[in-house]
């Protein structure tokens, strides 16, 4: 997932002016489940990510730990594993999935006080019209 096009997605679908106010109204409930859906599917790719990283490490050490040429203790092997670039690519697509759920969880509750905001802007509306 690109955090560029959702951040530009997440602008496009929170902008409300007079014009789109009563289509963002409408179209609400299925952007809070939009927005919901990716939360989830992020959180259950970020914890796939999780599970392969434990995976591929322990697989680094043990490999680590045969070819060695002398006895190493635990905290050199996992030093040594982290420096395996396939490892770090790993960490940095966990990094980046954090974000992207940190995001999501802030936009999530941008649409939940979205219904207050159309709310009164509606009643602004009316008190300007009459």
């Amino acid at each position: 997932m690109d955090i560029k096009k959702l951040l530009s997605e997440i602008e496009t679908d929170t902008k409300i002016d007079e014009l789109n106010l009563r289509e963002v109204q409408f179209k609400l409930p299925s952007l809070k489940h939009k927005y919901a859906g990716l939360l989830i599917r992020t959180k259950i790719e970020l914890n796939e990510k999780k599970k392969e990283y434990e995976e591929v490490k322990k697989s680094l050490v043990k490999k680590i730990k045969e070819t060695s040429p002398v006895k190493l203790t635990f905290n050199v092997l996992n030093d040594a594993a982290e420096d395996v670039p396939s490892l770090r690519n790993i960490n940095d697509e966990i990094k980046n999935l954090q974000i992207i759920v940190e995001l999501l969880e802030k936009t999530e509750k941008t649409f939940a006080s979205m219904t207050y905001d159309i709310k009164n802007i509606i009643e602004i509306q009316k008190l300007e019209t009459t």
